[in-house]
């Protein structure tokens, strides 16, 4: 600590020497010339001596008290009895504890305005630590808790990872069995796959000789059949007509015919018209169903070839697939899609009296041809390019044995949908 200096000490001990010398020689002076009043400065000597007496217990009074009050607030001297703390060494003081304070104690001109401040700010610290304190031993607790629950969990994973070990090692000796069992499997299932594959290549070697000759004999017998059959079987000529105009109004473009639902005629049914009383008979147009009645139906004129030769009463209708008397069968060959499924297709045909078959036989009428194939019909699997129906065998079978060729397009072009 600083030394502190006792200069005002010294002063107040040499006042109080200065007073007792002056009344020491006031005394010798009134004693020698006076010696008349020797009594009473005697006497004015004792009560000065008394004063003196009073005055430096006094003094002493307050330099204990001077002293209490120096220890309180430090800056002094600890050696010397009397030292008290020095003026600037409390200011300095006071500014480092306004500083420590802050911006609260700029109004603060004495340690009685700043220690409140001060009071109060160690006070909210202290709360605060006291808070932070416990959250951190909450944290702790958690902590805790939390590092007890990990080692139970781990305890935990490590028994089953003991377990699970355990199990794998068995597993793993039973999948080695296993695995060996079946690789002998297998030797003996290639073996008997080898043997296998050999007697197949033999088999569709045989198979395909067997078909060779089956061929043969298919076209053989299919080239007898188509002459017996153009003999014996009564084919449709598709130039034949299937019934007649029987009324026209050409200011509304319409006109009747005689086929009605008795005879199997639908709406949506298209018939090319034909002058039948002429030499050679010519097209004259092309007429649409929009009702049918039941010997009648109501057609549109689509298409008329000549504006000068209109279409009459007497002239003849006709379409490929329509027969009004009887039921015929037919294939459909090619594939069918859109508007025109396969289904669809099938469904029109049955409406007109004509039975869908699968194959091509002796009581086939027409081969329904569809768009190209993209898939092998068999196999189902993608081709490489595109199989026009005129390379499938119910193509070559049907003109063999001379059935109606129908397209898709005369599909489309005679029944409207």
């Amino acid at each position: 600590m600083k030394k502190r200096s006792n200069r005002g000490a010294a002063r107040v001990n040499a006042i109080w020497l200065i007073v007792l010398l002056v009344l020491f020689f006031a005394s010798l002076f009134f004693a020698v010339t006076a010696n008349d009043e020797q009594g009473r400065a005697e006497k004015n000597t004792e009560i000065a001596l008394a004063d003196t007496a009073r005055a430096q217990a006094e003094l002493e009074t307050l330099q204990v008290k001077a002293r209490a009050i120096t220890e309180i607030i430090g800056y002094f001297d600890e050696t010397d009895l009397s030292a008290i703390t020095e003026s600037q060494a409390l200011k300095d003081g006071l500014e480092a504890l306004k500083d420590a304070i802050g911006t609260d104690a700029e109004a603060a001109n004495t340690f009685e305005d700043a220690w409140p401040l001060a009071i109060s700010q160690v006070a909210a610290r202290n709360i605060t630590i006291g808070t932070v304190t416990q959250e951190s031993k909450d944290r702790s607790t958690q902590l805790a808790a939390v590092r007890q629950s990990a080692a139970e969990t781990a305890s935990e994973k490590d028994a089953e990872l003991s377990t699970a070990r355990q199990e794998y090692s068995d597993l793993e000796s039973n999948t080695r069995e296993q695995i060996n069992n079946l690789e002998k499997q297998v030797a003996r299932l290639t073996q008997e796959r080898n043997a296998q594959d050999q007697a197949a290549i033999d088999a569709r070697n045989e198979l395909a000789d067997l078909r060779v000759t089956m061929a043969l004999n298919e076209n053989a017998n299919t080239s007898r059949l188509a002459k017996v059959t153009k003999i014996t079987r009564p084919l449709r000529e598709p130039s034949a007509t299937d019934g007649e105009i029987t009324g026209v109004s050409n200011k509304l473009n319409l006109a009747w015919i005689n086929r009605g639902t008795m005879d199997r005629a639908v709406r949506g049914m298209v018939f090319k018209v034909v002058d039948a009383n002429a030499a050679n008979p010519r097209l004259k147009g092309e007429v649409e169903i929009l009702e049918v009645f039941e010997n009648t139906s109501k057609v549109a004129i689509r298409m008329v070839s000549d504006q000068y030769d209109a279409i009459a009463i007497g002239d003849k209708i006709a379409n490929p697939l329509y027969d009004p008397e009887g039921r015929r069968n037919a294939v459909l060959a090619g594939r069918f899609d859109g508007k025109y499924s396969r289904q669809e297709v099938a469904l029109m045909l049955k409406e007109v009296g004509i039975d869908v078959q699968k194959e091509v036989d002796q009581s086939t009428m027409f081969l329904i041809m569809g768009n190209p194939l993209y898939t092998d019909p068999e196999t189902g699997e993608s081709l490489e390019e595109a199989r026009e129906v005129s390379s499938l065998p119910a193509y070559s079978k049907a003109k063999s044995i001379g059935v109606q060729l129908i397209s898709l397009a005369e599909i489309r072009h005679f029944f409207r949908r």
